[in-house]
């Protein structure tokens, strides 16, 4: 049982999990993000989100996608801009 634990009324947002995150680090406390079993995401999916993933990896595999950094190097050829890599 982790007596560290801190409920919260509803589940966060991936963004604000992150803002979380970043607020705890600046605080210097550390936090364990190790995911176990139960924590897997995976079981709350919808079957249309299962089957977008699965797309999407066939499409991987199949070599039909951009990495990033041809996406960053397109948008700094069109709009002059540098992004964060």
């Amino acid at each position: 049982m982790n007596t560290n634990a801190i409920p919260l009324k509803k589940k966060l947002d991936f963004h604000q999990y992150l803002k979380l995150m970043k607020v705890l680090e600046r605080m210097g406390i550390e936090v364990d993000d190790s995911i176990g079993e139960d924590d897997d995401f995976y079981y709350e999916l919808t079957p249309q989100e299962i089957e977008s993933i699965e797309l999407s990896r066939q499409q991987i595999a199949e070599g039909a996608y951009k990495s990033s950094s041809e996406i960053h190097r397109k948008i700094e050829e069109k709009y002059g801009i540098t992004l964060d890599r």
